[in-house]
């Protein structure tokens, strides 16, 4: 068996245990997101689950939910590094450039900043994505503030976790 088909039986596992897509903590999160697309100072925010074969958006900022293939989204190419990734202009970024969510195609998105959500396993189960159609830094202060969020995420779903276990 390949290490990323070890990565995916893991990260499936552990988005089941969450019961992060049938049953998300939709409202728990949709402040958070809201809170992250402002600290950023972008129009779009989102937090995405990536499963071994699709993305699932469960909570959004700026745009309505969906679920996309996993080959086509921008969050599952940099999941397995579990680092948060910053581009201040994904055409001009390598990773991105022929991604068909810059190039038009499915979308326009220049500033892409994500973080990893990786649960208390140590295994990336999603994002917290933030972006906008236009170029544009992010500074220290904001970074620190998504990177904050993303954790406060992975808290959310630890606490369902544990809430459901003592049931």
């Amino acid at each position: 068996m390949r290490v990323a088909e070890i990565d995916d039986q893991r990260r499936v596992a552990a988005i089941t245990a969450y019961d992060a897509v049938r049953m998300p903590p939709r409202t728990e999160l949709q402040d958070v997101v809201e809170l992250a697309a402002r600290i950023a100072g972008v129009p779009q925010a989102a937090v995405n689950i990536i499963t071994d074969t699709e993305q699932h958006q469960i909570a959004t900022f700026g745009f309505d939910a969906a679920v996309s293939r996993r080959e086509d989204s921008m969050c599952a190419t940099i999941l397995a590094g579990g680092v948060p990734v910053v581009v201040a202009d994904a055409s001009e970024d390598p990773r991105f450039a022929r991604h068909p969510f810059v190039t038009g195609e499915l979308g326009s998105i220049r500033c892409y900043v994500t973080h990893p959500l990786i649960s208390r396993d140590g295994i990336p189960f999603g994002t917290l994505c933030v972006f906008d159609d236009l170029p544009r830094q992010l500074d220290d202060s904001q970074l620190a503030g998504l990177a904050t969020l993303a954790t406060r995420i992975v808290d959310v779903f630890e606490l369902r976790l544990r809430v459901v276990s003592w049931r």
